[in-house]
């Protein structure tokens, strides 16, 4: 963990890095190891870096899969402007 002191004129920027294991992936020795390392791997790849990956894994997932209703073809095109419209949301907001 980095610590640094902190100057009160100073601007702070905090980034909050979670790990959630469970012993229903894990064995219950290794819970806190592997959070460790999951932590350590994300705080060296920092928040642009996590985002840009998980980006990237979403670009991939969508484009070989896709939602098909077979009574209402207008409902898979809404499920893919729901969805176009939830990865656009990522774009926007870096």
């Amino acid at each position: 963990m980095n610590e640094q002191p902190y100057e009160h004129s100073a601007d702070l920027s905090l980034s909050k890095f979670i790990s959630v294991h469970t012993t229903r992936d894990t064995r219950e020795e290794e819970l806190r190891m592997r959070s460790e390392e999951v932590l350590r791997l994300a705080e060296s790849r920092g928040f642009d870096g996590l985002a840009e990956e998980q980006h990237a894994y979403l670009d991939a997932f969508w484009s070989r899969a896709d939602v098909e209703t077979a009574s209402d073809p207008r409902s898979s095109r809404g499920c893919g402007l729901m969805r176009l419209a939830c990865c656009s949301r990522l774009d926007a907001t870096a």
